[in-house]
């Protein structure tokens, strides 16, 4: 295994890259210190909104799984699957990254710890404020 670079940025971010009334384009990128992926993707001005009821008061228990797909398959899509990991409710999230495109497309996996309190952050965020070019949500990485 190569050198860890340090200076990435753990965690989840959603970055608004352009809008109108119908789409919203998004930069979403994920990294875990190890491992980090970026993929654009197009969903409904409704995204943000969805995406917080989804998650709110995750996790209720250790057996709550939460799953969500961010964009459509031909621009580039993001798998999101949260979960926990213990019997004492430590969560996680399942990221899968795909960049579509020709002549194929790539895909990065990674696993980001979370804690509850950043989860609800996320969610308070998602919910709290207008959808305008270059603004940006994070869901930072819990550092176990």
């Amino acid at each position: 295994m190569g050198p860890v670079d340090t200076k990435l940025d753990p965690g989840l971010i959603l970055r608004v890259a352009w809008l109108d009334e119908d789409v919203v384009e998004l930069i979403v990128s994920a990294s875990n210190g190890r491992f980090r992926g970026a993929t654009s993707c197009h969903v409904r001005p409704s995204f943000f909104q969805d995406l917080a009821r989804q998650l709110e008061g995750f996790p209720q228990s250790p057996d709550d799984v939460r799953e969500a797909r961010i964009g459509v398959s031909e621009t580039g899509f993001v798998e999101l699957r949260m979960l926990c990991i213990d019997g004492v409710g430590h969560p996680v999230a399942l990221i899968g990254i795909v960049a579509s495109g020709r002549p194929h497309e790539e895909r990065v996996d990674l696993t980001l710890p979370l804690s509850a309190a950043g989860i609800d952050e996320l969610v308070g965020d998602l919910s709290a404020s207008e959808v305008t070019v270059g603004r940006e949500l994070r869901l930072p990485m819990e550092s176990h």
